[in-house]
């Protein structure tokens, strides 16, 4: 083999190392890039599960306070005997009860 034909071949396995090694760099590069994003999308969940759960925490507790609210006026209703002719709705409003005159 000529020296002409060595240093060819000698380039080639060159060009052929480097595109190797570029082949690895990159696979190392979208290996990582998919770790971060996996990481990332964790955190996202994460962060999102717990805003999730306080907001149903506040609503819960935004309803146990209207049950409450409700169940208070309809007791203090009764104590008041306002239900003579009445009747209580719900949230403790009266309301007349059929067949009655207001």
């Amino acid at each position: 083999m000529g020296s002409a034909r060595s240093s060819q071949v000698a380039r080639e396995k060159a060009a052929e190392v480097e595109r190797e090694q570029m082949t690895a760099r990159k696979q190392r590069e979208l290996k990582r890039k998919q770790e971060l994003y996996e990481a990332q999308l964790r955190a996202l969940k994460g962060q999102y599960e717990s805003e999730r759960d306080a907001i149903l925490r506040d609503l819960d507790d935004e309803q146990n306070r209207i049950r409450t609210a409700a169940d208070q006026r309809r007791e203090m209703a009764r104590l008041r005997k306002a239900d003579d002719g009445m009747q209580i709705d719900e949230n403790g409003a009266r309301k007349a009860r059929k067949g009655a005159a207001r």
